[in-house]
């Protein structure tokens, strides 16, 4: 993976479904990721990246803002659009890493139990943390409204062409993510807590 991302992001991505393969990650790399990774967006959104014709999309109750600072994985830059738990079947390996916000995710063993509202596993993320989902996951997401997230994943989110945005949705998301992320790295460079 390029430096866009963490580089504990590929391995991640490329983990089977195996549950004895878990890839060996540092605290030394797994920590200390999120302002370098902050200060790399905003840099990107003042280059007019994410560009508008890259048709950002609503999908999973973000919104999400393509990103190219990784060539060989789509990767997003998600903003909370929602408040409410989201049913998400996860259609290819995916790594999400928390910029601002928390998440609760559930994870269910099979959409059933998803309807149903029956979870086989539940919890909380907070800044600079991250999870990572296998193909075929029912699961489902609720963010706090200040939820501020990159996606990175092994092939790109198909949204429907009724769930694109532009325009004055694209620009005032836009603004709310260079707002968070202006607010992580000033926290961290005055010594606050984020």
């Amino acid at each position: 993976m390029d430096a866009f991302l963490p580089a504990f992001v590929d391995r991640l991505l490329d983990q089977s479904r195996d549950p004895g393969d878990v890839p060996d990650i540092a605290v030394t790399e797994s920590t200390g990721w999120l302002v370098p990774l902050a200060n790399r967006l905003l840099g990107a959104l003042a280059t007019g990246e994410p560009a508008a014709d890259k048709h950002a999309f609503l999908a999973h109750g973000y919104v999400h803002l393509p990103l190219t600072g990784d060539a060989v994985r789509p990767t997003y830059l998600r903003v909370a659009a929602q408040s409410v738990m989201t049913p998400w079947l996860v259609s290819a390996p995916s790594v999400v890493l928390m910029i601002a916000g928390t998440v609760a995710l559930e994870m269910y063993q099979d959409t059933t139990d998803l309807y149903a509202g029956a979870p086989q596993y539940a919890r909380s993320f907070g800044h600079e943390q991250f999870f990572s989902l296998h193909p075929g996951t029912p699961c489902a997401t609720q963010s706090s409204p200040d939820g501020i997230q990159v996606i990175a994943s092994t092939a790109p989110v198909e949204p429907e062409p009724s769930d694109w945005l532009g325009g004055d949705e694209y620009a005032a998301t836009v603004e709310q993510a260079r707002f968070a992320l202006e607010g992580v790295a000033a926290s961290t460079a005055g010594g606050g807590q984020w």
